[in-house]
């Protein structure tokens, strides 16, 4: 009963601000929709007139998200925002059913649902009619389904979901990683070892010793034996090690690793060759070329902003500039992908939040990325109540003094553009600092053993603890 109030007020609750953001489009000069929503429709309309979405400037989506509203433009305007907030819900109900399965309560569930079901950003972007909820909710389902075994499905959804945002191949590598023996718990052939080949061929050294006549022609024989064995030992390493070569690579790329790159893969160039021949090179630079060497000149919360905007006329150093800005990106989310993957949803959460912080165009819209995945965390880190307090604090008061210079930019015409950069400054170092305590925090676990999902390790002492009082 909890769970379906919980659902239905933070429906109920975007349902009324659609409802409100309609008149307040009619009615008040500052609008509520965002202006992406109008590019959706606007792309949407051209489809339905049988034309490509492209047609549409500044439409920079796969083709899918204008199929996805065309009833926007069929039916009702409103079509969009509904579809958006109903994926808001499924990401609250997938974030309960993986809690679940890891041993939280019901009741810390359902809490950690509502830190994404009832975020005020949250519910702001999706009743705005920006679309980043279908992508969270892509992500999110593929780690569910992925997790749980359902490997050609969830395959097929992270293909999609790359497709539909490139940031997701970032996952890539910790789901690819993840799928070693405790993923799948198959039993290991025991490789027959260098020593005890050694002590398989050295059986009976001891036989044989003589007393008496010929000892010394014995001793020449056990010579020209020992060497004839000892070259027929260092042989047999050689090829031990050749097969022990092969065998680590075959089981290093075994069959759920293979299934889940080549489903997933794909899958992803199926839908770009198809999106490729219907609408041809546009298509590839405005969905994912553009966002490669993009170098926005308008103001945004990255902290690299103002340089891209100083360079917006050097066309070349603007374009170096704005490629050297993955190299942080990169090299961030090599480290923690190699140092966390074992702790999948934790990693893929680290590795979205830096992706953000780094990235060269940062908008509230990006917030949403890594704020599907953190109620995923929040169990099990060892915050005091105090601590996330602060860190809220800290994000919203940086945010906040971003957004007073921003407003004086864009409403009272004030040139406020290197104050905007310095307010992205504080704004990236309270973003580091409060990644830094999360990472202090956390308390890593395996999320596999055995071939099964762990429950969190400290839930289960914490029962214990209680069970023995």
């Amino acid at each position: 009963m909890k769970l379906f109030l919980t659902f239905f007020i933070s429906f109920l609750l975007r349902l009324v601000l659609i409802f409100y953001g309609n008149w307040q489009d009619e009615h008040l000069q500052v609008k509520y929709t965002d202006i992406d929503y109008i590019v959706f429709t606007d792309a949407s309309r051209f489809v339905a007139e049988g034309q490509s979405p492209y047609m549409r400037s500044t439409y920079r989506y796969t083709p899918l998200l204008s199929y996805l509203v065309l009833p926007s433009v069929t039916a009702n305007i409103l079509f969009g925002k509904l579809l958006f907030c109903v994926c808001d819900l499924c990401v609250g109900w997938i974030i309960y059913k993986m809690l679940i399965q890891r041993g939280v309560s019901e009741k810390k569930s359902i809490f950690c649902s509502c830190l994404w079901l009832f975020n005020p950003m949250i519910i702001n972007i999706s009743t705005r009619g920006n679309a980043e909820s279908v992508v969270c909710l892509l992500v999110l389902l593929s780690l569910y389904l992925v997790t749980t075994k359902k490997l050609i499905l969830g395959s097929l959804v992270f293909g999609l979901a790359v497709h539909f945002k490139i940031f997701p191949v970032f996952y890539a590598f910790p789901l690819f990683f993840m799928m070693n023996d405790d993923y799948r718990a198959k039993p290991n052939k025991t490789i027959t070892t260098q020593n005890e080949n050694e002590n398989e061929n050295e059986k009976g050294n001891g036989k044989g010793k003589g007393n008496g006549k010929g000892k010394g022609k014995q001793n020449n024989k056990k010579k020209q034996n020992n060497t004839k064995k000892t070259q027929q030992k260092e042989k047999q390493i050689i090829q031990q090690n050749k097969k022990s070569i092969f065998k680590t690579v075959l089981h290093f790329f075994n069959k759920d690793r293979l299934l889940f790159a080549f489903l997933s893969a794909g899958f992803f160039f199926a839908l770009n060759i198809l999106f490729y021949y219907l609408y041809g090179w546009e298509f590839l630079y405005e969905t994912y070329l553009y966002h490669v060497i993009r170098h926005d000149n308008r103001h945004n919360f990255s902290v690299y902003f103002y340089q891209l905007y100083l360079s917006a006329l050097e066309t070349q150093h603007g374009s170096l500039a704005s490629l050297a800005a993955f190299l942080p990106q990169l090299l961030l989310i090599l480290l923690f992908t190699v140092k966390y993957y074992k702790d999948p949803i934790y990693c893929c959460f680290l590795n979205t939040f830096i992706f953000v912080m780094f990235n060269k165009v940062m908008t509230v819209q990006y917030f949403a990325w890594y704020f599907c995945l953190l109620p995923l965390i929040v169990p099990a880190s060892k915050m005091n109540i105090w601590k996330p307090v602060l860190l809220i604090i800290s994000w919203l008061v940086t945010q906040g003094f971003w957004l007073q210079r921003a407003y004086n930019l864009e409403f009272l015409g004030q040139n406020t553009f290197f104050s905007i950069w310095v307010a992205g400054i504080l704004f990236f170092l309270s973003n580091l600092f409060i990644i830094i305590q999360i990472i202090k925090d956390h308390r890593f676990s395996n999320m596999f053993k055995n071939g099964k999902i762990t429950k969190f390790p400290f839930l289960t002492q914490n029962n214990k603890n209680k069970k023995e009082k």
